[in-house]
C-alpha cells in the first residue's frame, strides 16, 4: 500500500489538479494511534485508520468530492 501512495514516479493529484504527496518516512506514522494520549507515542496500529487507506486515493480523485477549507466547512444557518 505504501508504494501506491509514496511513489514519486506515480504522483497523486486531486480531481482539480492539486498534487498530494505522501512521504514514505511518515506513511506508517499516519496509521498508528497512541495508547496513552498524554504519551503521544503512536504505539498501536489503528484499524480505523487502516480502513481509510483503501479509499483515500479514490476520494482525492473523485470529481464529485466536496472540498472543505481549513478542514471544516463553515455553515451559515
Amino acid at each position: 500500500m505504501k508504494e501506491a501512495y509514496c511513489d514519486p514516479a506515480s504522483p497523486i493529484f486531486t480531481f482539480d489538479g492539486i498534487r498530494v504527496q505522501f512521504f514514505p518516512e511518515m506513511f506508517d506514522h499516519a496509521f498508528y494511534e497512541s495508547v496513552n494520549r498524554k504519551a503521544k507515542d503512536k504505539s498501536e496500529l489503528s484499524l480505523n485508520r487502516c480502513e481509510k487507506m483503501f479509499w483515500i486515493k479514490d476520494a482525492l480523485n473523485d470529481p464529485d468530492a466536496i472540498l472543505k477549507r481549513d478542514g471544516m466547512q463553515r455553515l451559515k444557518l
